[in-house]
């Protein structure tokens, strides 16, 4: 059994540059490298990476982009067999990273219209004994919704991804109605502000998330670490001390190393600290493209590191 993600399919073009250029200003790129990308592409690299079999669902042009993304994919041995073409262009993202691992990014999008999209049914692949898990963001509403729910109704474990410019755009209300469907929600600290306005607290809102029917809250905080709330129970990790050199796919990396713990049969602490390494690793990475850590080299980046997990209660 494996994986299925299911989400934006872009064509990232990611330049180094020695600073991001300021209004009516050039700058040279040190390198330019293509790379498949969007959150979907980059939870099922990792997850391929940890050793678990993964199909990607989504769409992409007929242009000549889209035939270099799924050739792409194909060959790093993700599953395209749910991937659509349709008449168009395949979503370019342009990614600027500075020398300290921070990004701008620039997508040029597809002009797909949703009706457009082949439905759920034949986009996922989501029958019971063959898919284990899915993953997806806050990308078409009514598709994501449809997924999670047919997922759930096969006892499909799942997990969906909610970035604070996407939840604008789909509006808090709905966002929610996502949130509520998945059985793992990754969210940011801002994230969390926006969707729960009035909670005193991070705790708080992350609280008010669980509420909504999530088994696990995953709060990424950056620099300051992650906390996760699982049952009754808060589960704080501190980040790892790493020079930062390239920040891109760190947190879809983050998520799929915390899923594949959770699925391999790990607490949600044991998932937080697993996970924290996996990004730290990608992050510690110069190159041009993301790093997705195998198993073996998380392991190693943890033995001989103390346990940084802290642990309290729910408070009522």
């Amino acid at each position: 059994m494996g994986v299925v993600t299911f989400g934006n399919l872009v064509m990232d073009c990611i330049l180094r540059v020695e600073n991001i250029p300021d209004r009516d200003e050039k700058t040279f790129a040190r390198s330019l490298a293509m790379h498949p990308g969007g959150p979907a592409v980059h939870f099922a690299l990792m997850m391929n990476r940890l050793g678990r079999k993964a199909k990607v669902a989504g769409v992409t042009g007929d242009d000549g982009l889209g035939g270099e993304l799924r050739r792409r994919l194909s060959g790093e041995g993700i599953g395209t067999e749910l991937i659509r073409t349709l008449p168009g262009q395949t979503p370019l993202s342009v990614i600027l990273i500075d020398p300290s691992g921070e990004k701008r990014v620039i997508i040029a999008p597809s002009r797909f219209r949703q009706e457009d999209v082949p439905p759920p049914s034949s986009l996922l692949a989501c029958e019971a004994g063959s898919v284990q898990h899915l993953h997806t963001h806050l990308f078409l509403p009514e598709h994501v919704e449809a997924a999670l729910r047919r997922a759930k109704a096969a006892g499909i474990g799942t997990s969906v991804d909610i970035e604070p410019s996407s939840a604008r755009r789909w509006g808090p209300g709905r966002a929610k109605k996502a949130l509520a469907l998945a059985d793992t929600v990754f969210i940011n600290e801002a994230a969390v502000r926006l969707l729960f306005p009035g909670e005193p607290s991070l705790e708080d809102g992350i609280r008010s998330a669980a509420g909504l029917g999530a088994k696990t809250i995953v709060c990424t905080r950056g620099a300051s670490g992650s906390l996760a709330m699982h049952g009754d129970t808060f589960f704080e990790c501190g980040a790892f001390a790493v020079d930062a050199k390239n920040t891109l796919a760190a947190g879809d990396i983050f998520a799929a190393a915390f899923v594949h713990r959770l699925m391999a049969g790990g607490g949600a602490g044991d998932a937080l600290r697993f996970a924290s390494a996996a990004s730290a690793l990608a992050v510690g990475r110069d190159g041009d493209a993301p790093h997705y850590p195998p198993e073996g080299e998380i392991n190693d980046f943890l033995r001989g590191r103390h346990a940084n997990v802290q642990t309290h209660g729910v408070k009522p």
